[in-house]
C-alpha cells in the first residue's frame, strides 16, 4: 500500500513541476528574444532528462546494466511514440520547419551511431568519453541558436513577460518537482514490477523508462494545451538526443568498465528506436502539425512493439 501512496505523490509531482517549468521556460524565452524551439530543446529537455541521468548513472555503477541501457533505449521509444501521440491526441502539435531540417536529422544521425557503438556488444567508456564530447559540441551549437534569436516571432515578442523572477521560480522549483517526482514514481512502480518476477531488462523497458518519461509527458501535454507545440515537439526531440549523448554517455562512464549489450537489445530494440525516429520524417514533411490521426499511429506501433517485446 505504501508503495502505491507514493506512486501517486510522485506523479501529482511530475504534473504540476511541470506546469511550472513550462510556464517558466516559455516566459524565459520570449523575454530573451530567444524562440521556444531553442528553449525546449535546451533548458526543458535537460530538466526533464534528469531522472534517466540518475536511473542509468546508479545503474550502471551497481553493474546493472539491463536496467541502464533499458532506461535510456525504452525511454526515447517511449517520448517519439507514446508521448507524442498521447499530446497530439489531446490536442495537435505545431511542428517547427528548422526542427525537420536540424534537430531531427540529427537525432537520427546520433541514434545511428549508436547503434554502431553498440553493435559489438558493449559500449564502452571511450564510446561514452565520444557521447559526451558531441553533446558539447551540440550544446555551442544550441547556444549560438539562441544567441541569434533563432524563430522568434511576432506572436512571441508580444507575450514577453514583465518581470522574470517569477519564472525563474517557475523553472528551478518546476525542475526540482520533476526530479523528487519521478524518483516516487520510478522507485515505487520498479518496486511493484519486480514482484512479479520482471526481467531488469524488461523494467527498464518498461516500467523505468514510462516512469522517467513522465515528465517529458506531462510537459509536452502541458505545451500543447497552453498553446507552446513548439516546445512540446522540441521537448521531445532534445530529450531523445540528450538520452543519447549524455545518459548514455555518462552510464558508460559510470559502469567503470563497459555497458553490456544485449543481442535482444541490437535485434529489437536499438532498430525500433531508429524505425521510431525515422517515422517522424514523413509524419514532419507532411504539414505544419502532427495531428491527431498521426498521433493514433505512432500509439499503434507503440502497442506492437511492447507487443514484441513481451512476446
Amino acid at each position: 500500500m505504501d508503495n502505491i501512496i507514493y506512486l501517486v505523490i510522485g506523479l501529482l509531482g511530475l504534473g504540476l513541476g511541470a506546469k511550472w517549468l513550462v510556464q517558466g521556460s516559455a516566459g524565459l524565452a520570449t523575454k530573451w528574444g530567444v524562440s521556444a524551439v531553442v528553449t525546449g530543446l535546451t533548458i526543458v529537455s535537460i530538466g526533464t532528462s534528469s531522472p534517466e541521468i540518475i536511473v542509468t548513472a546508479l545503474a550502471s555503477f551497481r553493474h546493472e546494466s539491463d536496467l541502464a541501457l533499458g532506461n535510456v533505449l525504452g525511454s526515447n521509444l517511449c517520448n517519439t511514440l507514446l508521448i507524442l501521440g498521447v499530446a497530439s491526441l489531446l490536442k495537435p502539435l505545431k511542428i517547427n520547419r528548422l526542427l525537420m531540417q536540424r534537430d531531427l536529422v540529427i537525432m537520427i544521425g546520433i541514434s545511428l551511431l549508436v547503434f554502431a557503438m553498440a553493435s559489438k556488444g558493449s559500449l564502452t567508456i571511450l564510446d561514452g568519453a565520444i557521447l559526451l564530447s558531441i553533446f558539447v559540441i551540440y550544446m555551442i551549437y544550441l547556444l549560438k541558436r539562441a544567441k541569434a534569436g533563432e524563430l522568434i516571432t511576432d506572436r512571441e515578442m508580444g507575450k514577453i513577460p514583465k518581470k522574470s523572477s517569477t519564472m525563474w521560480i517557475e523553472v528551478v522549483v518546476g525542475l526540482a518537482l520533476l526530479v523528487i517526482g519521478s524518483h516516487l514514481t520510478v522507485d515505487n512502480a520498479s518496486q511493484l514490477a519486480s514482484d512479479f518476477g520482471v526481467s531488469p531488462f524488461i523494467i527498464g523497458l518498461t516500467v523505468v523508462a514510462i516512469g522517467t518519461s513522465l515528465p517529458e509527458l506531462a510537459t509536452s501535454v502541458t505545451a500543447a494545451y497552453k498553446e507552446e507545440g513548439d516546445i512540446a515537439v522540441a521537448n521531445i526531440i532534445g530529450s531523445n538526443i540528450f538520452n543519447l549523448l549524455i545518459v548514455l554517455g555518462i552510464g558508460a562512464i559510470a559502469s567503470q568498465n563497459s555497458l553490456n549489450v544485449t543481442p535482444e537489445a541490437l535485434s529489437l530494440d536499438f532498430p525500433a528506436m531508429i524505425f521510431s525516429a525515422l517515422l517522424l520524417v514523413p509524419i514532419f514533411i507532411t504539414g505544419r502539425y502532427i495531428d491527431r490521426t498521426e498521433g493514433a499511429l505512432l500509439l499503434f506501433f507503440y502497442c506492437i512493439y511492447l507487443t514484441l517485446t513481451f512476446a
